[in-house]
């Protein structure tokens, strides 16, 4: 995906590179950086991916951003032996297979070090009713299995702290009115709407609508909705509103200033966006785990990418967004949320600043 959130985490992957070749980090070998626009379609992603495993060099991938992408290309990857790892993919199925009683991992190739909808819906459900107070709570799903599953998490954390969901409705992305949504989620009288999907720009249309319909409480969302498009299109509505991401604030982070400075200095017309700092640590990561598999060797065999592949679950690496060590499942085993809020700066421009952050260990999913 190269829009906003993809060119940030495509700059992110390509600076890593830059770095690695500069100092030579793999002995006696270059990296090469081959980047694929999915326009976050899974089709295209799927296509994306053969591509991509059809090429015997292609070792790794970093990405994709959108989980139903990853759900058509992880398989396709996974079946040549290419690692994958994603900053920003959630949806637990990724990793643990449909059935959340059985967990069982589905792509051995698979990785990511993002936090999942078992932690982000139960963040922001927590953030909503301790932090913020909310008791009534409309949800409202993209009709996506992400937003659905997203929206599954919140509500039952929402509800098991006491607080109460009287509507669930799905919109489809590419709704322009949500005059009969917004009826009934007024009716309900809530004090916070949660928006469980993938586009920033049916979050917009639905926190704009909600204030022009008299629905004026704030609207609260995924990684999906943070993403300074968000603000560009909602303007003024946007003001209040809030969103999860994965991982800790990069400008809070002392081990992330490097990393910001080097982006900065690197001249990229975008920004790294919330992806940014974990498509760089993903990155650095593969290339550390290359650092030990490939010098000394010709050619990149089946044996090579199982022993690479090894080096990747199971080497801890200490990133700019903190150490990462991986599970049986391929997730990061200490993941953390940041939830952001919309204010104005000192020129009164709308921005994304960080409120709080989540540290969560494991497979707890609290």
């Amino acid at each position: 995906m190269l829009g906003t959130s993809g060119m940030g985490v495509r700059n992110s992957v390509a600076l890593a590179v830059r770095q690695a070749n500069r100092q030579h980090t793999v002995r006696g070998w270059r990296i090469a950086l081959d980047a694929e626009d999915d326009q976050a379609l899974p089709d295209v992603g799927a296509i994306a991916a053969t591509r991509l495993a059809d090429e015997r060099s292609v070792m790794a991938v970093v990405g994709p951003v959108n989980s139903a992408v990853a759900e058509q290309a992880a398989p396709i990857l996974d079946s040549r032996k290419v690692v994958l790892i994603s900053p920003a993919n959630t949806d637990p199925a990724l990793t643990r297979g449909p059935d959340p009683r059985a967990p069982q991992r589905p792509h051995q190739w698979y990785f990511r070090v993002a936090a999942t909808d078992l932690v982000q819906g139960p963040v922001a459900a927590t953030f909503a009713y301790q932090t913020a107070g909310k008791r009534t709570v409309a949800v409202v799903h993209d009709r996506s299995a992400y937003g659905q599953g997203l929206a599954r998490q919140f509500r039952a954390r929402f509800e098991k702290l006491g607080g109460t969901v009287p509507t669930v409705e799905g919109v489809d992305p590419g709704d322009q009115d949500f005059t009969a949504v917004l009826a009934r989620i007024r009716r309900v009288n809530p004090d916070l709407v949660y928006f469980a999907g993938e586009s920033p720009a049916t979050a917009a249309r639905l926190t704009t609508q909600a204030d022009q319909r008299g629905v004026k409480v704030p609207l609260l969302g995924g990684y999906g909705i943070f993403d300074p498009s968000y603000l560009d299109l909602a303007g003024d509505a946007a003001v209040g509103d809030f969103a999860t991401a994965a991982g800790a604030a990069p400008d809070e982070l002392p081990a992330a200033r490097p990393f910001l400075a080097a982006y900065r200095a690197a001249g990229y017309s975008d920004p790294p966006s919330a992806a940014g700092a974990g498509a760089y640590d993903a990155a650095n990561l593969l290339i550390a785990a290359l650092a030990k598999v490939l010098p000394g060797r010709r050619r990149i065999t089946d044996d090579l990418r199982a022993a690479f592949r090894r080096a990747v679950q199971d080497s801890p690496f200490d990133g700019v967004t903190g150490p990462i060590a991986f599970d049986a499942f391929g997730d990061a085993t200490a993941r953390a949320v940041t939830v952001y809020e919309v204010q104005r700066d000192e020129s009164g421009k709308a921005v994304w600043k960080a409120r709080q952050t989540s540290q969560i260990q494991a497979d707890s999913g609290e």
